[in-house]
């Protein structure tokens, strides 16, 4: 199976702050030249590429490759003609024109040598030239860097160009599957600082550099060169190489322009919202809540929903980037088992999210028979996730009857992190610490991805979050409302019922939708209440939206990028003494980017009401904490579970644990046999 490269999966997706701009000869690689060709033979699977890695060259390598050398010796031969061959066509010459011949093969011969001479002339002062220019650039040119670099470490326009295809398939294994692992000291839980075992292409070796001369080219940021004389040729070349992948002029107005989003017209006074008339709940037409709805409309929507997903329009983005810090976890969360008792299958989110779609496409078979539906799954992983979510799909994609080629795992990017200072943080002598850029990441990731969509007939995307339990993908009833209204862009929300919920919630802001936090909601705009007795602003946002993919080309265009949102956290680092750090308090800055910024653009957005105890229950803090985790997302499901036995005339007994396994029911449905039926708990229908 062909290999993608990691810059062919990302494309134009890396174009944005924090990451160097591609160029070759000063035009600009274009989205479609990048996308990733089609791959019909199974199961896709890129990653990303925000450290520098073995996949990545420099700008003069990259260019230096379009030189096309003759395709073979021969072709060489025809370049020009050979000065000692003899013209055959001639016959041997008379006696009497010898003396002519020979005084004509002088005068040649010294007009070749004159000529020799003067391309020899033009090659010496050629390569002197170069020799001045280089010292130019390795002088006079760091000694211009040093005296702006409070200004601009490097020039934003630099870039990074993707190695050959075949290069890359060479270092990898033969699964059968289109991998490309991550390189980087974190790809393996890299503790010792040591750089990854591919080597880096680079412009100039690093290893016989002094320490003035590596803090001379990382200019303001010198400090990351503290342990260079403590470093190997691999360290230093990998440290030099990830700095110089970084686009510190962005990536550092990024940081600063979070720490100030208020601007003249935000409308906000100390970061908080008090105008009553400028945030605003939506009306009936724009907000639904489906328990309100009659039976025949509910069927309707659902049918519709159906109707889509068995004509292939239906694709799932799951986003699984986070790296579950607060869990307390050493996998991804997506990829835990969560212990459901008497369950012979996977009993990881990712695994009954597998199970929920393979279900809803045996559904859709049956309700258009002549249909052949195939639900097109996108995992969105990081650096942190991408390597155990990989080993774990390929375990439960064969196992849930899921077609491999239905399924598309790429990776976010990671963004640097800052302490408080605005300076970068070494993670380990040699690597400079990173971090995912938000689920907001997931535009600049899925650009390279919407041609490959289209061309799939895909024209709606479900978007959720890999940690709930009780989430129902590609949800008919909530995909069919959607198509009906036109929506452009909507979002399920569960009811705020406490004002003072920690929840964000979805709103208007001056007519555009948004998600406003609720530490950004006046004490009297998070209590108002509407006509009829509830919050106005209730609308509690559980990252579960849909979009159309003309929506998601709007969106993932340069000019729509996001602005970046600022999480202080508590940052690993190496300390002056060289050991590691692990801060009790928050030492620095993570910059993020949120799905639902994307809202604002929307020309028809709609909000779709949900219980709670029916869709959301998140997995997010270690069992500790006592809410929010593995108990409480096994609990929730089982109530769920023991409601569809008893809305269809189960009789249950006991108080244990009832679980159905999502092949045998996706929402509820298909358990009418089980009416007036006696079922003990605890059980497993599966």
């Amino acid at each position: 199976m062909g290999l993608l490269s990691t810059k062919e999966q990302q494309g134009d997706s890396n174009r944005r702050v924090g990451q160097r701009q591609g160029t070759t000869e000063g035009v600009q690689q274009t989205w479609d030249a990048k996308r990733p060709p089609e791959n019909e033979s199974g199961l896709q699977i890129q990653s990303s590429d925000v450290d520098a890695g073995s996949s990545t060259v420099k700008g003069d390598q990259q260019q230096t490759s379009q030189i096309q050398a003759p395709a073979s010796p021969e072709a060489a031969e025809q370049i020009g003609p050979k000065e000692n061959e003899t013209d055959r066509t001639k016959g041997p010459r008379e006696p009497q024109h010898l003396e002519e011949d020979r005084k004509e093969e002088e005068q040649s011969q010294q007009q070749r040598s004159s000529e020799e001479e003067a391309q020899l002339q033009t090659k010496k002062e050629a390569t002197s030239n170069i020799q001045e220019e280089s010292a130019v650039l390795t002088g006079e040119n760091k000694q211009t860097k040093t005296a702006n670099a409070g200004q601009s470490e490097k020039p934003c326009e630099e870039g990074r160009h993707e190695a050959g295809i075949e290069e890359i398939k060479n270092s990898k294994d033969n699964s059968g599957m289109d991998v490309d692992q991550q390189s980087g000291p974190d790809n393996e839980d890299n503790k010792s600082g040591s750089p990854p075992s591919a080597e880096v292409p680079m412009k100039q070796n690093w290893g016989d550099k002094s320490r003035a001369e590596a803090e001379l080219h990382l200019g303001t940021q010198a400090h990351l060169a503290h342990f260079w004389d403590e470093l190997n040729e691999a360290e230093r070349n990998y440290l030099i190489a990830q700095f110089d992948s970084i686009d510190l002029c962005n990536a550092k107005r990024a940081f600063e322009m979070s720490a100030s989003p208020k601007t003249e017209d935000d409308g906000r006074e100390d970061g908080v919202y008090r105008d009553l008339e400028r945030i605003q709940g939506f009306d009936d037409d724009h907000y639904a809540v489906p328990k309100n709805m009659n039976e025949e409309l509910l069927s309707a929507y659902w049918h519709k929903g159906l109707e889509a997903i068995a004509d292939g329009k239906v694709g799932v983005i799951v986003l699984a980037g986070g790296q579950a810090t607060r869990l307390g976890a050493s996998l991804p969360k997506g990829t835990l088992s969560l212990n459901l008792e008497g369950f012979s299958h996977p009993d990881s989110l990712l695994a009954i999210q597998a199970a929920r779609i393979a279900r809803l496409q045996r559904l859709a078979s049956t309700a258009f028979p002549d249909s052949k539906p195939m639900i097109q799954w996108l995992v969105m992983t990081s650096k942190a996730t991408e390597k155990d979510t990989v080993e774990h799909l390929k375990k439960i994609v064969p196992e849930c009857d899921l077609d491999e080629n239905q399924l598309t795992i790429f990776s976010q990017n990671d963004f640097p992190c800052f302490n408080m200072d605005g300076n970068l943080i070494l993670s380990t002598k040699s690597s400079i610490a990173t971090s995912p850029d938000g689920n907001g990441g997931l535009y600049a990731a899925l650009a390279p991805y919407l041609g490959r969509l289209r061309a799939r007939g895909v024209q709606y995307l479900h978007v959720y979050c890999v940690d709930n339990i009780l989430c129902r993908v590609a949800d008919p009833h909530f995909l069919g409302f959607c198509i009906d209204k036109g929506a452009d862009c909507a979002a399920k929300a569960v009811e705020k019922v406490e004002p003072h919920e920690a929840v964000g919630v979805i709103c208007l802001e001056s007519g555009k939708a948004r998600v406003v936090e609720y530490s950004e909601i006046s004490k009297e705009l998070a209590e108002k209440r509407d006509e009829s007795g509830r919050l106005m602003l209730r609308a509690g946002n559980i990252a579960n939206h849909f979009f159309t993919i003309d929506f998601l080309d709007h969106v993932c265009k340069v000019e729509n990028r996001l602005c970046f949102h600022r999480a202080i956290k508590k940052i690993p680092f190496v300390g002056d003494n060289g050991e590691m750090v692990k801060p009790e308090q928050p030492n620095g800055v993570k910059l993020e980017q949120f799905v639902f910024d994307v809202f604002q653009y929307s020309n028809n957005f709609y909000v779709w009401e949900v219980r709670r105890e029916e869709e959301f229950s998140p997995l997010k803090n270690a069992e500790i904490v006592g809410k929010e985790c593995m108990s409480t997302c096994r609990r929730d499901l089982s109530r769920e579970n023991r409601r569809w036995l008893e809305c269809v005339g189960a009789i249950i007994e006991g108080d244990g644990l009832v679980f159905i396994h999502p092949s045998v029911s996706y929402a509820g449905e298909g358990l009418g046999d089980y009416s007036g039926v006696h079922i003990s708990t605890p059980i497993v229908l599966q």
